[in-house]
């Protein structure tokens, strides 16, 4: 659900190029994104996709 719109979707884990795009896109949208990356260490936060499906 996106706001007061519902729909079906796939979820993926972003990876590569499009992770580290899509995290530099979240980290301007939400700075504090950037914190909660330090404070874990060395884990890559995982980035989810959600693919909207027919």
């Amino acid at each position: 659900q996106v706001g007061t719109a519902k729909m079906k979707a796939r979820a993926r884990v972003a990876l590569g190029e499009e992770r580290a795009k899509l995290w530099k896109e979240g980290v301007v949208f939400w700075p504090p994104y950037a914190d909660y990356q330090v404070k874990a260490g060395p884990r890559e936060i995982p980035v989810v996709v959600l693919d909207p499906v027919a």
